[in-house]
């Protein structure tokens, strides 16, 4: 009887080992840097558009979407439009122009229900209505149905309805709603401290940026003249108005390298992701936290592919050039990001767009003429 007791102890304890030896060496263990990774340059789709080394070359934003990668591009400030949007088949490896938008720049593209969309940031009309595009059979296709959309900045779908954040002419409110599919839309009013709020007077009235959190749908709104408050709204559906949330004045903060408040923004577990040229986490409370990756001076865009949440961050060398680097977000306490790779180039980079193992990375100094500017890079990389 011990004999058999023993015998039982022994064979567990093999067992066990096992377990523990299958655990630790079955365990996800994260990647080791590749330093100064190859790539190769694709070219800059944009350089019969624009001038040589100007800055509306730059790919402000970037997108995967159905094999072919699909660049902004243009200049909201000195009025470059109109903008030809230029796509790269991942498959046949080329350069085509998928249409001409009228609007002086591209610099945010978006997925709506499966269907790929950018919005009319500048348009070249007159500004009774705003734009925005969806991409129909390989066709952009116009929507001009956004009252009074000087600047269309962002657009979403939440609950049925569709949103969008505008800038306009004071007096009006930055966010327009839809509930016919596009048709038209009605404006959204803000309310604060239980009043509604003014914006007459401003010469500043923008929503830069919309996104869903916590099962709920939040809106910025700039308001102002020389130094515009920043604040944070949540939509009260109910009511159908926007409700101050909180002050994003002095928690959220921008380095200016491109014409947008928060270039992205993703949610990830139970955080929210921003990117403004710095790297922000929002919790459930809308407790705002900066994040720093290791040796960036500028994080420039985040890109979500496959459930996996990547970041591209910039920093200046000695001799000029800028080491550009791509992080993974691991989300373990003594390791929150991996910096999978890195390497030098004579510009920074703007924007990223990864599909499974490639990884594209638009490039430009924006702040300066550099022959480079526009530059689409591809890097392959494997975990």
């Amino acid at each position: 009887m011990k004999k058999r007791i023993c015998f039982r102890r022994v064979l567990l304890l093999a067992l066990l080992i096992i377990l523990l030896f299958c655990f630790f060496s079955c365990a996800k263990k994260p990647p080791e840097t590749v330093h100064h990774i190859s790539f190769t340059e694709l070219g800059i789709p944009s350089e019969e558009s624009y001038p040589k080394g100007d800055a509306a070359r730059c790919p402000w934003d970037m997108i995967v979407y159905e094999s072919k990668l699909y660049l902004g591009g243009g200049d909201f400030d000195k009025n470059a439009g109109p903008v030809t949007v230029y796509c790269y088949d991942t498959q046949k490896e080329g350069f085509s122009e998928s249409g001409t938008l009228p609007e002086e720049e591209i610099n945010r593209f978006l997925l709506l229900d499966g269907t790929l969309l950018t919005v009319g940031v500048d348009p070249k009309e007159d500004w009774s209505f705003g734009n925005y595009y969806t991409l129909e059979e390989g066709v952009w296709v116009r929507h001009r149905t956004l009252p009074n959309g000087i600047h269309n900045f962002d657009f979403l779908s939440f609950e049925g309805a569709l949103f969008a954040g505008l800038g306009v002419a004071p007096g009006g409110y930055p966010v327009v709603r839809s509930t016919d599919g596009g048709e038209s839309f009605g404006e959204v009013a803000f309310e604060k401290d239980g009043k509604a709020v003014d914006t007459v007077g401003h010469t500043l009235v923008r929503t830069y940026d919309l996104f869903v959190f916590d099962g709920a749908l939040y809106a910025t709104l700039s308001l102002g003249n020389d130094a515009p408050a920043y604040e944070l709204y949540r939509y009260d559906g109910e009511r159908n108005l926007f409700v101050f949330a909180s002050d994003l004045s002095e928690t959220v903060l921008r380095i200016k390298y491109n014409h947008m408040r928060i270039t992205s923004n993703a949610v990830h577990d139970d955080t929210l992701f921003l990117v403004t040229g710095r790297l922000y986490a929002m919790n459930r409370e809308l407790g705002v936290t900066e994040l720093t990756l290791p040796g960036a001076s500028l994080v420039c865009d985040l890109y979500e592919d496959d459930g996996k949440l990547y970041f591209l961050t910039a920093a200046k060398e000695k001799d000029g050039r800028f080491k550009t680097s791509v992080w993974q977000l691991w989300g373990e306490d003594d390791m929150p990001f991996v910096e999978l790779f890195n390497f030098l180039y004579d510009v920074p980079p703007v924007s990223l767009a990864v599909d499974g193992e490639d990884f594209y990375l638009g490039m430009g100094n924006t702040t300066a003429k550099n022959e480079k500017n526009g530059t689409v890079l591809h890097v392959e990389y494997s975990n």
